[in-house]
């Protein structure tokens, strides 16, 4: 035990300096000096140190404090991934979706995506079961991007709740189901999903899977609107011409409900 500790204490000892560089780098930043930011961070990073190597990683990428390097950003999240690091993960995933700074490969954000994923991020699960859902460097497959995109959707990732609800609605990878499919595009549209909002508005208006209802239908197409979106406004028009002057007092005054939120 005794042999132990002393290990243990080295190992903290010789920690310490380099976990300082990192909370410096880190006060430096929160106070806008980049350049001294990248210096803390680059000389934890390296010396081992994983946050520092994300936060390297971070600064290339974004152009702070150095030139705008994503080759280089890409070299300091791979340090960090290789060891386990989440965010480092999930961005370098991103960059390999994208092309930046490493060659686009589906398939190899797939694989960083997923690292990420399988420690419960909800961004890199939805981009996984993105990739099943559109084919991209693997076989389409609707039934394993329903299964990441749940994941992500139940911590309340909205583009994932409205991806599931049109998934329900449509029948893909999943028995159709009006009722779950709606569920899932309240949850999204109530967070704020333009697509969840006018999905909603539009099966109300059309009746599909539920009585047709023009006043919800104003209502989700409301909040599509306040969101800067045309086609809701020009679509409010149109319900406005359709509805009688008590379905429109009432449409307006549920309206008004978003509008305060």
């Amino acid at each position: 035990m005794k042999r132990m500790a002393c290990l243990a204490l080295g190992l903290a000892l010789w920690l310490g300096p380099v976990q300082a560089g990192v909370n410096d780098g880190i006060a430096a930043y929160s106070r806008g000096d980049y350049a001294t930011a990248l210096r803390e961070f680059k000389s934890s990073a390296n010396a081992g140190n994983v946050s520092a190597q994300h936060n390297l990683g971070f600064l290339y990428m974004n152009g702070k404090g150095v030139a705008q390097d994503y080759r280089k950003a890409a070299e300091w999240f791979r340090k960090a991934a290789e060891q386990g690091k989440e965010e480092s993960q999930h961005n370098l995933g991103f960059l390999y979706l994208n092309g930046l700074g490493v060659s686009r490969n589906y398939a190899e954000a797939a694989k960083w995506f997923r690292k990420a994923a399988e420690q419960g991020r909800a961004e890199s699960q939805y981009n996984l079961g993105l990739l099943y859902y559109e084919g991209r460097g693997m076989p389409k497959d609707y039934r394993k991007a329903l299964k990441w995109f749940l994941k992500a959707a139940d911590q309340d990732h909205a583009d994932a709740q409205s991806i599931v609800g049109t998934m329900y609605f449509q029948g893909q990878g999943v028995d159709k189901n009006p009722d779950e499919a709606i569920r899932w595009f309240r949850r999204a549209a109530s967070r704020g999903n333009i697509h969840a909002q006018k999905t909603l508005a539009t099966i109300y208006y059309k009746g599909e899977g539920v009585p047709r209802n023009l006043v919800t239908a104003y209502y989700w197409q409301t909040a599509a609107a306040k969101r800067g979106d045309d086609a809701a406004r020009e679509m409010l028009r149109t319900l406005s011409r359709e509805m009688s002057p008590k379905e429109m007092a009432k449409a307006r005054k549920l309206a008004k409900r978003w509008t305060s939120r």
